[in-house]
């Protein structure tokens, strides 16, 4: 059915795609086919037109779908067969065996990360590393040639021959990532590039499980991946934040790399909606930022209760930022509210407190993985709390440096987040939904977004005082 489906999306003059699939034909698939069409048409050509949903998630699809990622484990494993069988096989050159080792790709990656702040060191032992891996990949074929050879001849492909294949197809993926990163660096430099760790262990060193590479401007990775490879495009979200910033993102903006899109245009269409009927309210007396948040807790958990009280035998949400928030507000809680709060500690369990908030007249769902990917509408959701406004977290080095090279980046980011979780309450014209924003680290926030967001989401805002 897999095959019989996709044949016929070939076909189809209108095909249903993720932005993932999308970026590995274009970029991936395409280029292995010869412009005139003589040995072939791809599976998926350029389209006359693509229509982008949810197009705000677009730079971070991009930026994750490019993005080299190491992890010291795994590389090895796989990347370690390969050698190995090469040199079984004695497919290697002189000099390429000499360089190509496991012992080189370990030191490297390493030194990748020892020289994470002088980017020009750390970078020529990340092109030391993509040239073994690059001599691996140049042998893929060999070796599939090796084993259909040993197929057509009779014989049986043994567990560590289909492990060899394996490790062929998982390098052919991972060297395309890899090989993005010097075009990129040709362009914009390697000054704009960041060493993210993506799993820490708890001595916070930088001896990381899994650590990849960014690059801080996600808009030349849309318009080189993306934008480029269409020819017409109607790009559409909810959640655009602020006007200059998205124009960037989805990189059609002017800046210093890129040029301007002269046939660009932006149509706003009005809201339909009612948000006279769901106010939000600010309360600015108590910061839960990390100076703050151990004295202030004790005063916005007394608020909270207060909320709860006034909406009785009506269900809610409450963002708390992060599973420790979720955990303090439990513990420290009345007893009434305690008996209403349905929190969970992993995503295994938020299956299971959604399943049982669905059935429920009065329950509060809390914990920090709400604001996107549910649907509340009418009473499965009367009003929100946000105890913790939801800051992008600085302990990310690309969170970090486009904070540092982008203006208003960090509170725009903040900002589209709070308004995506407005929209997990109002489902439709008639809805409605309350909502209560009890960090007052937000008014910062606010005094800054003023005619930077939709006047309609700008309006909605009303400031609580003592």
């Amino acid at each position: 059915p897999c095959i019989i489906d996709r044949k016929k999306a070939i076909l189809s003059p209108i095909t249903i795609m993720t932005y993932v699939l999308y970026l590995c034909h274009m970029n991936d698939v395409k280029p292995l086919y010869s412009e005139d069409g003589s040995d072939g048409l791809p599976p998926f050509d350029t389209r006359d037109i693509v229509i982008c949903d949810e197009v705000h998630k677009m730079p971070d699809i991009v930026q994750n779908w490019c993005s080299p990622e190491f992890s010291e484990d795994y590389d090895m494993g796989e990347l370690g067969k390969l050698i190995d069988f090469i040199n079984s096989e004695g497919l290697f050159e002189p000099d390429e065996r000499e360089e190509c080792t496991t012992e080189h790709l370990v030191e490297y990656q390493h030194k990748i990360v020892d020289f994470i702040y002088d980017k020009p060191t750390a970078f020529s032992y990340y092109m030391k590393y993509f040239r073994i891996q690059d001599a691996i990949a140049s042998k893929i074929d060999k070796i599939r040639d090796i084993f259909e050879n040993k197929e057509f001849g009779g014989g049986k492909l043994s567990k560590d021959d289909k492990a060899v294949l394996f490790a062929c197809s998982w390098l052919e993926n991972r060297h395309t990532r890899f090989a993005t990163y010097p075009k990129i660096v040709e362009n914009i430099g390697y000054q704009n590039l960041v060493i993210n760790s993506v799993y820490v262990n708890k001595t916070k060193s930088f001896n990381h499980k899994k650590f990849c590479i960014n690059c801080v401007y996600e808009e030349w990775l849309v318009n080189e991946f993306f934008n480029n490879k269409s020819k017409h495009e109607v790009m559409m979200t909810a959640t655009v934040g602020d006007y200059g910033l998205f124009q960037r993102e989805i990189g059609v903006g002017l800046w210093e790399y890129n040029r301007q899109f002269n046939d660009f245009k932006y149509l706003r269409i009005p809201t339909t909606f009612n948000y006279k009927i769901s106010p939000i309210y600010m309360i600015p007396d108590y910061k839960m930022s990390y100076a703050y948040k151990d004295q202030n807790l004790p005063h916005v958990v007394e608020i909270i209760d207060l909320i709860l009280q006034s909406h009785k035998n009506q269900k809610g949400i409450i963002h708390t930022g992060s599973y420790e928030f979720a955990r303090k507000l439990f513990d420290n809680a009345s007893t009434e509210t305690k008996n209403r709060l349905l929190c969970y500690s992993n995503s295994k369990e938020k299956e299971y407190v959604l399943d049982e908030y669905n059935y429920c007249t009065d329950k509060v769902l809390a914990g920090p993985t709400l604001v996107e990917g549910i649907d509340l509408p009418d009473d499965n959701c009367r009003f929100m709390i946000v105890m913790k406004v939801p800051y992008p977290s600085l302990a990310d080095q690309l969170v970090r440096a486009k904070k540092d090279v982008i203006p208003f980046w960090y509170d725009g980011e903040t900002m589209k987040t709070i308004v995506q979780s407005l929209g997990r309450g109002i489902r439709h014209k008639d809805d409605w939904c309350i909502t209560y924003i009890v960090d007052g680290s937000f008014e910062n926030i606010y005094d800054k977004m003023e005619g930077r967001i939709s006047p309609e989401i700008y309006e909605r805002f009303k400031k609580v005082t003592k």
